[in-house]
């Protein structure tokens, strides 16, 4: 009972389930009900919670705020979502979405940063960008950035190398070609550059 305030209420409150021998889950898959158990409850210590029954418990952990199961799925969905790419915007929002709805902070964090490598028009693209909140838009947004002016500065200093090393005089096209690239990237962007 201590796992979870809702089967704490549930059986010392005034329910029917208080004094039941036995108690009835409608609507719930006992094969997952079961696998939620183990990975709640007290005596079940170094069993490994896989990715997909993480998503199978996930409903129930919320269901019943079993604290616990949800930062052991929140580990193991973000964990995931580190390790393997997301090839598809469209399993990325799916992914963005679950997070949001149950809360699941590193899983979200693990999600914005991945989403922060794909372009805006992919997540137009979906049709569901409006259902991601704003807040973890403007996460996504500034990560993007970030990324964006990091590979900024490192294309403008390969871009300074070739100015000094590619051409000795100033009437050389070569770096007339390099100054206009630098002085368009320098457009873009507001931060001043050495």
């Amino acid at each position: 009972m201590a796992e979870s305030p809702v089967f704490r209420t549930m059986l010392t409150g005034n329910f029917k389930e208080k004094n039941a021998c036995e108690i009835e889950l409608p609507d719930k898959d006992p094969t997952t009900f079961a696998l939620f158990l183990r990975h709640t409850l007290p005596g079940f210590d170094g069993l490994i919670l896989s990715v997909v029954t993480a998503r199978s418990i996930l409903p129930l952990a919320h269901e019943y705020q079993t604290d616990t199961s949800l930062l052991k799925i929140d580990k193991v969905l973000s964990a995931c979502t580190r390790d393997k790419l997301c090839k598809s915007v469209d399993k990325l929002v799916d992914n963005i979405l679950e997070a949001e709805h149950y809360t699941l902070s590193k899983y979200l964090t693990a999600c914005i940063t991945e989403a922060s490598s794909f372009s805006p028009m992919a997540f137009r693209r979906t049709g569901r960008v409006d259902k991601i909140s704003s807040d973890t838009k403007a996460k996504i947004f500034i990560m993007r950035c970030e990324d964006m002016e990091s590979r900024i500065g490192n294309c403008m200093k390969v871009l300074e190398q070739k100015v000094l090393y590619g051409c000795g005089n100033d009437k050389c096209d070569y770096k007339k070609k390099i100054e206009n690239a630098k002085n368009i990237i320098k457009s873009l962007d507001r931060f001043k550059y050495r």
